[in-house]
């Protein structure tokens, strides 16, 4: 089984938390993530790096 995992970035702490999950098969953390502005692909790592870029050009 998978599930659809969606998350939400906390500023104070620079993390990605897990915000709701879809089942669609067995429950595991990606091992690359999406944003829904359309980029793909990402690691953690790249993901924390795109979310703070995203907040800082608001």
């Amino acid at each position: 089984m998978s599930y659809r995992v969606s998350f939400r970035y906390d500023e104070s702490a620079g993390e990605l938390e897990r915000t709701e999950t879809e089942q669609v098969d067995e429950l595991a953390d990606p091992e690359l993530l999406s944003c829904s502005c359309g980029v793909r692909g990402m690691t953690r790592a790249e993901a924390r790096t795109h979310v703070a870029a995203a907040r800082t050009q608001e």
